[in-house]
């Protein structure tokens, strides 16, 4: 562990048979925490995404499945700017072939520019993109 006060990001999955998977970013300022905050883009192919950050997010309290792949550490210093941060980055819209689920953007496409701008900004170290390469789409 670092020996600066850090956070602790994670990409967040909900698998989805046969469409992509819902993707979110989970920070928490302990190592396998549970409650954190999460920062992700809402919606579907038909209506377009929004951004949608949850200051206070309990994971032990879902009862969807889900995953978590361990993308680095945050400086502390960032909290109070991840939300604008991801309030930054558009969110993808309406997609030109809805029917077809990987056709358009979707959150994993909003998710990956969300974490390209932390490591622009030196919130996050680029091994964060390594780590979401290897991350199930589906």
């Amino acid at each position: 562990m670092p020996a600066q006060m850090v956070m602790y990001a994670y990409l967040l999955m909900y698998p989805k048979p046969r469409v992509p998977a819902h993707w979110a970013v989970f920070v928490t300022p302990v190592e396998d925490g549970t409650v954190g905050q999460v920062y992700h883009a809402v919606g579907s192919p038909f209506t377009g995404y929004q951004v949608e950050v949850k200051p206070s997010y309990d994971l032990s309290e879902t009862k969807r499945a889900h995953l978590l792949v361990f993308l680095g550490y945050i400086d502390e210093s960032w909290q109070d700017q991840l939300a604008e941060s991801a309030q930054s980055i558009k969110a993808p819209g309406v997609s030109p072939k809805p029917l077809v689920p990987f056709a358009g953007q979707n959150c994993q496409n909003w998710l990956e520019e969300f974490l390209q701008h932390l490591i622009s900004v030196g919130a996050i170290d680029s091994s964060a993109l390594a780590q979401l390469s290897t991350a199930p789409r589906t």
